[in-house]
């Protein structure tokens, strides 16, 4: 991409009648896949945290690895049969990688290794000594509102930054000449729910933090970036220009 996504216009009152017809294969929502998509995903169930230590250390439980293994012979059955995975380097998005790529497998489909990187976890943390205690404090929810509406100082970047940067990566995964049915990407409840706020309008409560393996889907139509998750509507920039880096 040569320049940066721009400011999305808020969809109209039939953005979901459209979206039927537009928007790409979602598990949830559509029986086949139609067109190239990234779904971003938050991973399987973890174990709990209760100190910033665990943070990076949690690992799933037998039920996450079960439910990740279940998405992937989900996805075969909704016609999945090539899938592009790219995962967190921390070790619960890693292991519901590859349950998910094993459920798939199990049933005959293929997976494509995008492999680990960093901008799937939380770049933007940059005082992790500051941030984790505010965290605990506030709670997740209250820690993510204050984030978005600045208020978090120095030890985290700021969520607009945050939120670019996840996207300019979602698109370059979107652009790959990759031979796939779906390119999906297996992370965490912060860049979903920063994505789902910045683009789809959803602000995070504690009722709406994201849930376990779920996420936004995002697809490019007539030249535009299309953002979508069931339940939180849908919304689209100006004309994407391609082609850079």
């Amino acid at each position: 991409m040569n320049d940066e996504p721009r400011q999305l216009a808020a969809a109209p009152s039939n953005a979901r009648a459209r979206a039927h017809h537009i928007a790409p294969w979602h598990p949830a929502v559509d029986p086949t896949p139609t067109q190239p998509a990234v779904l971003l995903l938050r991973h399987a169930e973890r174990t709990p945290i209760h100190e910033a230590a665990e943070i990076w250390r949690a690992r799933l439980t037998p039920r996450g690895v079960e439910q990740a293994h279940a998405m992937g012979r989900r996805l075969y059955a909704h016609g999945v049969r090539r899938l592009c995975l790219g995962w967190s380097p921390v070790e619960r998005c890693a292991e519901t990688a590859r349950a998910i790529a094993e459920g798939l497998q199990a049933v005959g489909g293929t997976v494509v290794v995008l492999g680990p990187a960093g901008v799937w976890a939380a770049p933007y943390v940059i005082d992790p000594d500051a941030v984790f205690p505010q965290l605990f404090e506030l709670g997740n929810a209250a820690f993510l509102r204050s984030w978005f509406d600045g208020g978090l100082g120095s030890g985290m970047a700021p969520a607009a930054g945050a939120c670019q940067d996840l996207l300019r990566r979602l698109v370059a995964v979107l652009e790959a000449p990759v031979d796939a049915e779906l390119r999906l990407i297996i992370s965490h409840d912060w860049n979903v729910a920063l994505l789902r706020e910045a683009w789809i309008g959803g602000r995070v409560e504690e009722a709406t933090l994201p849930a376990l393996l779920q996420g936004p889907t995002l697809w490019s139509h007539r030249g535009r970036l299309l953002v979508a998750e069931r339940g939180h509507g849908l919304r689209w920039s100006e004309p994407l220009r391609t082609g850079g880096a």
